[in-house]
């Protein structure tokens, strides 16, 4: 059986300098994870594009929605990464 792996999206450049600069790969992933969450700033942009007829009804309800699944998603994810990682058994020589 192969090893279950977190389902999230990473901002490569931000975990990536993250690495970089030192962090560990739990603390990069995370840091790539809270920089995508962006949900107020981003409903004060949508607004102010809807004000100006730049977007669509249609677009502006998919984006808000996208903003609040992020932001919403966003503690499951940091939950999973901040556990311990479950121990490798032991192989038994014999």
């Amino acid at each position: 059986m192969r090893p279950r792996r977190p389902v999230y999206s990473v901002k490569p450049p931000i975990r990536s300098s993250a690495r970089l600069t030192g962090l560990g790969s739990k603390a990069a992933a995370s840091l790539g994870i809270l920089m995508n969450t962006r949900g107020l700033m981003e409903l004060i942009v949508l607004n102010v594009g809807m004000d100006l007829g730049v977007l669509s009804p249609t677009l502006f309800a998919m984006l808000v929605i996208m903003a609040i699944v992020t932001t919403l998603a966003t503690t499951p994810v940091l939950q999973t990464l901040a556990r311990p990682s479950e121990p490798v058994p032991a192989r038994s020589s014999g």
